[in-house]
This record gives structure tokens, C-alpha cells and sequence, in this order.
């Protein structure tokens, strides 16, 4: 039996289970279940994400962002409202926050996958 959307309960690795409501998260959710059903692949590694248009600033986040996670900036200029986070909690890296950088934001989602194991 196979769930996926709003109300899914979703495996994130590292980043325990949870629901994600936000149409991307079901659209791979979903992408996810037909490899599973036609291909028997396992479930991917992806970094769950959301994203929204404030006027003329986007924002993504991938994975989480937990209270009291340290942010660092690693990429463009707080100051020039264009930049990238990362949060750090207990010693690892669990989200990345993009500012108006949204060319950047694949390559950072794809690396967040890949650190968060």
C-alpha cells in the first residue's frame, strides 16, 4: 500500500519521518512510489523542500531549519538580500536556506542530500 501527499508520513533519512505539505514534496513523493512499483528502487535520498515568491524575493529551504540551529552564510551577501544558509545542529548540517539565489539552489539541495545521512 502506497500513500503520498499532504497527508503521508514520508521517511527522510536522517531527518526522521514527518509530513511535508507543500505540492513539490507530493510530486516526488510520488516519483518516488512509481520507481518504486515499476523499477523496485528503493526509496531516493532527496532533501524535502519548500519554496515561495514574496514579491521579488524567493525563498527555498530544503530539509529543516530546527530552533536553535546555527546559521551560517556560505554564498552572496546578507546585506545585498541575496545570499546562502546553511543550519547546523548537533554537529551536522541539517538545511540550507537560499535567498533570491535560486540558480544555486539544485547544486545546494543535491549537496544537502548528500551530507545528511
Amino acid at each position: 500500500m502506497y500513500a503520498v501527499g499532504d497527508v503521508a508520513r514520508w521517511s527522510y533519512g536522517a531527518e526522521g519521518a514527518g509530513r511535508l505539505e507543500h505540492r513539490s514534496n507530493a510530486t516526488e513523493q510520488a516519483l518516488d512510489v512509481a520507481r518504486h512499483i515499476v523499477h523496485g528502487m528503493p526509496p531516493g535520498r532527496v532533501a524535502p523542500y519548500f519554496s515561495s515568491d514574496q514579491y521579488d524575493e524567493r525563498v527555498q529551504v530544503a530539509s529543516s531549519l530546527p530552533d536553535g540551529a546555527e546559521m551560517h552564510v556560505v554564498a552572496g551577501d546578507t546585506s545585498a538580500r541575496r545570499f546562502v544558509m546553511t543550519a547546523e545542529y548537533g554537529g551536522r548540517t541539517t538545511g540550507v536556506l537560499d535567498w533570491r539565489m535560486p540558480k544555486d539552489f539544485a547544486a545546494d539541495r543535491r549537496w544537502l542530500a548528500t551530507t545528511t545521512t
